[in-house]
């Protein structure tokens, strides 16, 4: 008897877009592998819906006894899983998450990031004595900030479309800028549906610690540049926002994960992102500097 299990794993940025995790190691351990206690010590930082919070690697060394299978990810988030009967397949089998670079990254951070995904019975199909099932799983989006904040690599994503219709715009050349310093920093272009992804890390503009903090669902994460837009089709310059716009709800102190959309044509252009924002005190910003250390979310290069 074996089981194969087939599965996709990635990551919610926002309401409508989800990255897929190529790179990741996905461990699946039998039950009981990781103990209660694990989980009261990041209950503070997480809510009462997600089971996903980070582990230490020595938490994986403790329970290799108890390893069923591991593999990495492939390219568009697809995985596949064999081992030996050890279990009943009604029993829920214990899920990691190993990331040492995620998409936009140029190279892997020097060490791993590890998280406990949570406590699952997949649906088991009999065929010829063996036992064959589906999982997928997608990292909520208030945990991927927190991750993404962690590895210095943020995302802005979101779509083109042309003022007065819903026609979206293909092709498009587009570049961020930080308002305070003026620096560009990041540019793409447009895929067939007019959306758009770029990646940043904001230690490479002018920030010397926390200046203020984001709050996303509750969780609180340092804040990132304030961007405004320029928009080229092929050489022609098609939009030029003037800086200002970056002071604008929506457009000011990035989140690590945020959406923007951009209506060419139209002085007045729609924001879409949540996030709010807030000046915080120097004790607020040691709170979560600490929360950082405790989650084990910060990596070097």
């Amino acid at each position: 008897m074996s089981y194969h299990l087939i599965g996709h794993l990635s990551a919610l940025v926002c309401d409508d877009y989800v990255e897929p995790l190529p790179g990741a190691k996905i461990s699946i351990f039998l039950p009981g592998s990781f103990c209660s206690e694990s989980r009261k010590k990041v209950t503070k930082y997480t809510t009462r819906n997600t089971h996903f919070y980070p582990i230490k690697e020595t938490d994986l060394v403790h329970n290799e006894d108890y390893l069923l299978a591991e593999t990495t990810v492939g390219e568009n988030g697809q995985f596949s899983l064999c081992w030996e009967e050890l279990h009943l397949f009604t029993e829920p089998l214990e899920f990691t998450l190993s990331l040492k670079q995620i998409p936009g990254m140029s190279k892997p951070a020097s060490k791993s990031m590890h998280f406990y995904l949570g406590r699952f019975t997949p649906q088991w199909t009999r065929n010829k004595g063996n036992y064959r099932g589906a999982f997928a799983y997608i990292v909520p989006g208030k945990n991927w900030s927190q991750v993404r904040a962690g590895f210095q690599n943020w995302i802005i994503t979101g779509a083109i479309n042309w003022e007065g219709t819903s026609q979206l715009a293909p092709g498009i050349r587009i570049e961020a800028f930080d308002k305070l310093s003026g620096k560009m920093i990041s540019w793409g272009r447009t895929g067939d549906n007019g959306r758009f992804c770029l990646y940043y890390n904001p230690a490479d503009i002018q920030y010397q610690g926390l200046r203020a903090i984001v709050s996303n669902n509750n969780i609180y994460l340092p804040a990132g540049p304030s961007v405004y837009f320029k928009c080229y089709d092929g050489n022609r310059l098609i939009l030029s926002e003037h800086p200002d716009i970056a002071t604008m709800r929506g457009r000011r102190d990035l989140s690590p994960c945020s959406r923007l959309n951009i209506t060419l044509g139209n002085d007045a252009n729609t924001y879409s992102d949540r996030s709010s924002t807030r000046n915080v005190n120097s004790t607020q910003k040691k709170k979560v500097l600490r929360y950082y250390k405790e989650m084990h979310l910060s990596v070097s290069y």
